[in-house]
């Protein structure tokens, strides 16, 4: 009886021992990379700046890796790493496939080294093997592309409950990709993946774990796929325009907060707090801000009187919200060392000035029993529904989680609260409304699309045990596109659209890697075959600009037509303007095989999208319509759409009038010529024209074209004149609206993921609602439809006002015992240390 326990405690602890030494020498290999990346006497500079100035060259031995360089140190962790693979130590081989496939600490990059790694862990039956293998079957890196391989080393990782490949299972389902669409399954992966999140949220510190960080899409950087003020409407003060004027309003907002702004301190409190698209978090210096916020005004917000001004009610709403976020820091210990007291303290003074996260902080520390106050269920439940009341989405997630426990749940005060939660940006709410939408609740019918929506909307803000798309941002700081690359184009298989645009947005404008087949294994390179299916993929999740982009390509012919016969290329003739150039420039992939038909239902879905509409695809549009380019001859439309675009974009002025005025030249031209040789009057309302007289009359409409030009520019110069005044003013009526609009919550909210207008920055967006007919795609990709995701966008009931007492609980007859005249450097305690804090940046 007692002989396997003997056996088991005999090879149990030698194989333990074992194990733990590999994980050390694992560690150490790890360790020693990084060391041998930085100067021994400059410790403290960035790995990745060292790297900048140095280059490695790769040789091989015995089909091992080996690196000479003037620093061999970083040989020795590479021998360390290979003596574990030969054990073999399945950690060691996965971090010798990344190396090798991302490029980290100086590796030299090579995908096809990646795969034998990977499969290697795969025969071994590690389900990160599995998930990379298929990863780069997928996408084509390293291996040739190959969706079946790629499914069926997914569904091994999934088997094994890997949450990266039921991530990655959930969106090809989702898509399409490879497979044909199931909505029931991807939400059921999602799901799998969801339930480890929100267990990893609910260990996190009080409040729960924050959400991660949005990642920066590199268009939007660049001012837009277009450039700056084309993308979208081309409003300089919605779209690029944005990025530059945060800039400035954060510069003002500084000098206004060093002069003693309350709101301006609060607003910057806010901005390190959370981080923005330009501000890295920084809690050291948001609580810098808000203890300065705070100290404004420290009295109880009900002895405000009446006849107090707008401008100290703002003020001491600003310094009740800097409360809320003051005790919410204490506890939590960001910026500054755990204090519950002082918390609770911080706590107590947002509540006597009505603050909603003071309300939540002090109700979760009356449930628990913290910080000297008395456990009580039922002044909790008060607290909270008064924070509910104030508009907390935490607090209304806690009140519904409770609901959801009695045995007779409400559905009527549930949902709702669960709703309204998600319209403030409270991320676990999507996961529930995910979960009840898509699965269904009494009296309420299952919706998979609206379901999977919100799903997927928590999963990919949420995934914490995934760091491609942080690790391919810093990357790409540093200068290392190659590995950004790699990296963005593994996310976009997950189904982050950031990924997919920014990996998109890499290949197409000319950051593609220097040697492609180290990474891309294809005979014949060509950048937009790559970013062809991520900008699909990114227009199907409603990225207009992507779609715009999908329809460029199809009309310039830039994909690799090897199925088109000599002869046809030969045959066909472009004299448009626009193929001339495109040939000009991109002789060596431009095969003047363009798809005209898909180019006119991408340029279409673009114009007339459901949540944004595209300038830029009408001007298209308008300019196939001109030249009877996939669609039939009509300058009618060609004007209806030019004017349009300028209508959309009042940028686009001077190239409408350009176009403008050579279709009149065009009709007058047409009309002599019509006259002179004796054309019919029908011919002549078609506009028909001999084929041997076309290259003379393009010849005509060229010169025509150019003196026009000059024309049109002399009227823009005018034009923009007018304007630079009426401009300059509307920026300055925005930035100071946007001060004088500071009230409570001068930085955006998190958007809701179903909500009516997209944003394009977010990470997470419902797919576009637009459709477009594939037969016109047919031959595009084949792993998944060329064209917009059918998905119809959730539609919920309006969200009921959230009950004054969800719980019917009785105002207890006093609130937990509080010093509402603490001395402000008692009550800060720490925090006159604190003021003083160093500007160099902290990573949250």
């Amino acid at each position: 009886m007692f002989l396997p326990s003997i056996l088991l405690l005999l090879f149990h602890f030698p194989y333990q021992s074992l194990a733990d030494q590999n994980t050390e020498k694992l560690n150490e290999a790890i360790h020693l990379l990084k060391l041998s990346q930085s100067l021994p006497e400059q410790q403290d500079d960035d790995i990745l700046s060292y790297l900048k100035s140095h280059f490695i060259t790769p040789t091989y031995v015995d089909n091992q890796l080996y690196l000479t360089s003037y620093d061999q140190a970083i040989q020795k962790p590479l021998d360390l790493l290979h003596q574990l693979a030969d054990i073999p130590f399945i950690d060691a081989i996965n971090t010798l496939g990344d190396l090798s496939l991302f490029g980290h600490y100086g590796v030299y990059q090579n995908a096809t080294d990646a795969a034998y790694w990977y499969q290697k862990s795969s025969d071994l039956g590690d389900p990160i093997g599995h998930r990379m293998l298929g990863t780069l079957f997928a996408t084509g890196l390293g291996v040739e592309r190959n969706y079946a391989k790629a499914l069926i080393y997914m569904s091994f990782a999934a088997v094994e409950d890997d949450p990266v490949a039921h991530q990655t299972l959930a969106y090809w389902h989702h898509a399409g990709i490879g497979m044909p669409k199931n909505c029931e399954r991807a939400l059921w992966h999602y799901q799998r993946v969801a339930d480890l999140n929100l267990q990893e949220i609910k260990k996190g510190p009080p409040f729960g774990k924050n959400q991660l960080p949005i990642t920066p899409r590199l268009d939007v950087q660049a001012g837009g796929l277009y450039g700056k003020g084309a993308s979208g409407s081309g409003n300089p003060n919605i779209d690029s325009g944005d990025r530059v004027r945060q800039s400035d309003l954060l510069l003002l907002y500084r000098l206004q907060a060093e002069a003693g702004d309350a709101i301006s301190q609060y607003t910057l409190g806010q901005f390190y707090y959370k981080g923005a698209a330009n501000v890295p978090a920084d809690y050291p210096k948001a609580l810098k801000y808000f203890q300065s916020a705070a100290k404004q005004y420290p009295k109880n917000l009900h002895k405000l009187s009446p006849e107090e001004t707008i401008e100290a009610r703002q003020v001491a709403m600003a310094a009740s919200q800097s409360a809320g976020y003051l005790g919410r820091m204490y506890w939590r210990g960001e910026g500054v060392d755990v204090d519950v007291e002082i918390a609770r303290r911080w706590f107590e003074r947002g509540v006597s000035q009505d603050n909603a996260m003071s309300y939540y902080g002090l109700a979760l520390m009356t449930l628990d029993g913290i910080a000297g106050i008395e456990k009580d269920y039922k002044t909790g439940l008060h607290l909270l529904n008064e924070a509910a009341q104030l508009g907390s989405g935490e607090a209304k997630v806690y009140l519904a989680e409770e609901l959801l426990k009695s045995q007779t749940k409400d559905w009527t005060k549930i949902i709702p609260l669960f709703e309204s939660a998600s319209k403030k940006g409270q991320v676990t709410s999507y996961y529930y409304l995910g979960k009840y939408y898509g699965y269904g609740y009494p009296g309420f019918k299952a919706n998979c699309k609206s379901g999977l929506t919100f799903m997927k909307s928590f999963v990919e803000r949420t995934s914490f045990h995934d760091y491609t798309s942080r690790n391919a941002t810093t990357a790409y700081s540093y200068g290392y596109f190659q590995s950004a690359l790699a990296q963005f184009i593994v996310a976009a298989e997950r189904g982050y659209e950031s990924g997919q645009i920014n990996a998109a947005f890499l290949l197409d404008h000319n950051i593609s890697p220097k040697h492609p087949t180290d990474l891309f294994k294809i005979s014949t390179w060509n950048p937009f075959d790559v970013a062809l299916p991520l900008y699909i993929r990114a227009a199907n999740q409603g990225h207009v600009d992507a779609r715009v982009k999908v329809g460029d390509i199809y009309f310039y012919g830039l994909l690799n037509q090897t199925e088109v016969e000599e002869k046809e290329k030969k045959d066909f003739h472009v004299t448009s303007l626009p193929h001339l150039i495109a040939q000009h420039f991109h002789p060596s992939i431009y095969q003047l095989n363009p798809d005209y038909p898909a180019a006119v239902a991408h340029y279409s879905a673009a114009a007339e999208g459901e949540h944004a509409h595209s300038s830029i695809a009408m001007f298209n549009l308008g300019y196939m319509y001109e030249y009877g380019l996939g669609v039939e001859k009509d300058y009618h439309l060609a004007k209806r759409w030019y004017d349009l675009a300028m209508t959309t974009n009042p940028g686009s002025y001077l190239p409408v009038q350009i176009a403008n005025f050579i279709l009149h030249f065009k009709w007058i031209l047409k009309d002599l010529y019509a006259r002179f040789n004796s054309v019919e009057k029908e011919e002549f309302i078609e506009f028909g024209i001999e084929e041997e007289d076309e290259e003379d009359m393009y010849r005509i409409q060229l010169l025509g074209t150019l003196l026009i030009g000059i024309g049109s520019l002399l009227i823009y110069v005018r034009h923009q004149l007018n304007q630079r005044l009426v401009l300059l003013n509307q920026r300055r009526q925005v930035i100071e609206g946007q001060m004088h609009a500071v009230n409570g919550n001068p930085v955006v909210e998190t958007q809701h993921p179903i909500a009516e207008t997209v944003q394009p920055n977010m990470e997470t967006q419902p797919p576009e609602t637009d459709t477009v007919n594939s037969d016109v795609a047919a031959g595009t990709m084949g792993d998944e439809s060329a064209v917009g995701q059918d998905v119809q966008t959730p539609t919920t009931e309006s969200v009921q006002k959230t009950p004054t007492n969800v719980f019917d609980v009785d105002e207890p007859d006093s609130l937990p015992p509080r010093d509402s005249n603490v001395d402000d450097n008692e009550q800060n305690g720490e925090e006159d240390n604190a003021d003083v804090v160093d500007d160099d940046e902290y990573n949250s």
